[in-house]
């Protein structure tokens, strides 16, 4: 485990127990987020996501076949209780121009984690009316690759070390064993 999320999980740091951050996005990115989040301390999540749980997408999301035909920030909201006792809040709405201030106001962090570029848009003109941080997750339609990348553009330096490391661990394991799988 990344020695950070693991000093985080024992100690608190900057009360980050009290801080609400806001994933926007209940799918493969933002759920599996929410539950790391809920993990590792994090007790004010607000979830908003449109969408419901589907058969095709439950090998990659944090839902089982009893999910299927409910709603993404609702059940995810179950979901992060029975893991870790978390009372996040779930907002089953599409962000749009007209309500996503009002979504995203009272927030200490935004992650979007939306899988269209029109909603990414809004919420990075929300956040920046409201002067809130965000961080863009994005996870290419296929799954091969994905990008972390905060508001600034700025990429948090330990993905660039984590992503070398696997790329390295990729390239060694290619050159000894001819083997082209994930690191």
């Amino acid at each position: 485990m990344n020695q950070l999320l693991e000093k985080v999980r024992r100690k608190p740091f900057l009360s980050h127990d009290e801080s609400l951050i806001a994933i926007c996005g209940a799918g493969t990115l933002g759920g599996n987020l929410a539950q790391t989040l809920a993990q590792h301390g994090f007790r004010q999540l607000r979830i908003i996501d449109r969408d419901w749980v589907e058969e095709k997408t439950l090998a990659d999301e944090p839902y089982t076949p009893r999910d299927i035909g409910t709603p993404k920030a609702r059940t995810l909201t179950r979901v992060l209780y029975d893991l870790a006792e978390v009372e996040a809040e779930a907002q089953v709405i599409e962000l749009t121009s007209d309500n996503a201030v009002t979504l995203l106001t009272g927030s200490d962090l935004v992650v979007d984690a939306l899988a269209n570029s029109a909603g990414r848009s809004v919420v990075a003109e929300a956040c920046a009316a409201l002067d809130v941080s965000c961080l863009h997750l994005v996870l290419d339609p296929r799954g091969s690759h994905g990008v972390l990348v905060w508001d600034d553009g700025l990429l948090p330096e330990a993905l660039v070390d984590r992503i070398a490391d696997a790329a390295c661990e990729a390239i060694v394991r290619f050159f000894l064993t001819g083997e082209k799988g994930a690191a």
